[in-house]
Parts: C-alpha cells; structure tokens; sequence
C-alpha cells in the first residue's frame, strides 16, 4: 500500500465546500500533496500514511506547507496526516508565518531532509537531534515507535522555532491534543525529555 493525498477547498464557480479527487503514490511510498486543483481554491491538504509507515507526519512533511509563502497560496495554513497503523489523525498547522518562513530559508530541504526516507538527514544537526530524543524517548522512556515519533517531531518543531504545531486525535477521543515534548537540562549537553500534552 502506498501513500494518497486529497485536499479540500471551494469550489470557484458555486462557493461550497468541495474535495478534490485522490492522488496516489507514484514510483515511490511518498505521494505529492494537492496545492492546486481546477475548479478548486484548496484550504487543507490531507494524506494517508498506510500501516506500513509510521503514523505521524515525517520530517519532509515540514515542507509540504513550503507553498504559504507563494501568495497564491496563502490560504493553506494547515494540513492533516491519517494513520493507519494506529488509526490517529495528526494536524500540522503554521501558527507564527514569519518563523516558518525563515525555518524554510536556513534549513532547506535539500540539505535537511533524505530524500530516500523522506525524514531528517542525520549528518544535520535537526537529523542529529531527531535521532537522539527518539532513541531516548523509545529506550529510556519506553514510548512505541509511534508515540516517540510524535514527541519527537513536537520537540524539533519547538526548538527549531518553525513557527509549526503539532496536534494528535487519536481513534476514539473527541478533540485534538496539542503535542509538546518537555525539555529538561540535566547539564550542558545533557539533556531529559518528558511528554507534555495537552487538550
């Protein structure tokens, strides 16, 4: 199973809400996620991770909200992400443009993401980061696979002030829960992380 992508907006003509078609993975897992459609002014994009994958979004997803900063564009502030491994529904929504921006202007995809994983490429210093709060999170704290991934993309987004949030819905609860990972300074260069969620 590979992952899909659709997106919902208005419709130019009548002004009702409407859904665009589906767009699936191409050559690869990763899939492209909708920006423009004919007919339609896109508002969210949403995309389904498939039970092979981890749940959360990944750390190219950062970059799927890269096209806010054209004006055509503006109106996309937010995206969604379904996975299916543990039926959780995340939101990654910009909360502070100007941030987000310079985020995008010093740590360019390129340079910060695999593109083979599609996650952070750990020879930087976000990938170097991202690999030691997890393997914390998982070892020290014993968090699945999972709950590690959504600390540890809260964590990245705080720290690296991306001017991004990061919101969980999990199958059976009725609101999203604000995801922050709680950084404590035991020494310099030693640091603890604890989950700090909240409705």
């Amino acid at each position: 199973t590979v992952e899909k992508a659709i997106s919902l907006g208005v419709d130019s003509i009548s002004n009702t809400f409407k859904a665009t078609g589906i767009r699936i993975a191409q050559g690869s897992s990763f899939v492209s996620l909708i920006d423009l459609w004919p007919g339609i002014k896109v508002y969210k994009k949403l995309h389904f991770h498939p039970d092979s994958t981890l749940t959360c979004f990944s750390g190219g997803d950062f970059y799927s909200l890269m096209p806010f900063t054209d004006p055509r564009f503006k109106q996309i502030t937010s995206q969604y992400v379904y996975g299916a491994h543990d039926s959780s529904f995340f939101a990654m929504a910009i909360t502070d443009s100007a941030l987000y921006s310079t985020f995008l202007q010093n740590n360019s995809m390129g340079i910060t993401i695999d593109l083979g994983t599609g996650t952070f490429d750990t020879s930087t210093n976000i990938g170097q980061d991202y690999r030691r709060v997890f393997n914390y999170l998982t070892v020290t704290l014993s968090l699945s696979e999972d709950d590690a991934l959504t600390q540890t993309i809260a964590y990245i987004m705080s720290k690296y002030n991306t001017g991004l949030a990061l919101y969980r819905r999990k199958l059976g609860e009725a609101k999203f829960t604000k995801i922050n990972t709680k950084v404590t300074t035991v020494s310099p260069g030693n640091e603890t992380y604890a989950v700090n969620n909240c409705l």
